[in-house]
């Protein structure tokens, strides 16, 4: 085996990867249409016999996940077999604003141009010596003055 065969990736490469792999099996007719309801409200989805309910079900949840929604089940049906279940009355039950927030920052880091990120400025020695003179006789640490 040589070093060719063995590549590393960081956490990041890694979740970029997963993440490629994860949106090639996402339905994007149905991430389209979940994306549009606000928690709380739903659809009605109908199954056909070419996929199995697990099938169908797993392709509308990730869908959803992809839009950072979870979703909740109801069957149409109360006496038919879970397996022979035909139609669903599907709520939006949350929203994952936290993973949102994070992929709109990543994808807002991704396409800043390189030049504008701008590095922090130093002091300057004007400043810098003006600074240092008023923070000599403040106490240090969450000590209060009656302490001394």
């Amino acid at each position: 085996m040589t070093t060719a065969d063995f590549e590393t990736f960081s956490k990041e490469d890694m979740a970029d990867i997963t993440a490629k792999e994860e949106a090639d099996k996402v339905d994007h007719t149905w991430a389209d249409r979940i994306n549009t309801l606000p928690v709380g409200h739903g659809f009605r989805a109908r199954r056909d016999d070419s996929e199995t309910v697990r099938q169908f079900k797993g392709r509308i949840n990730r869908s959803a996940r992809f839009v950072y929604r979870e979703l909740e089940w109801f069957p149409q049906h109360k006496n038919i077999k879970p397996e022979d279940e035909t139609e669903w009355v599907v709520k939006v039950r949350s929203l994952n604003v936290k993973a949102q927030a994070e992929a709109v920052a990543k994808a807002a880091s991704q396409n800043a141009p390189q030049g504008s990120q701008e590095a922090p400025q130093p002091p300057s020695p004007e400043n810098n010596g003006a600074e240092d003179s008023q923070n000599q006789d403040a106490p240090s640490g969450p000590r209060s003055a009656r302490n001394r």
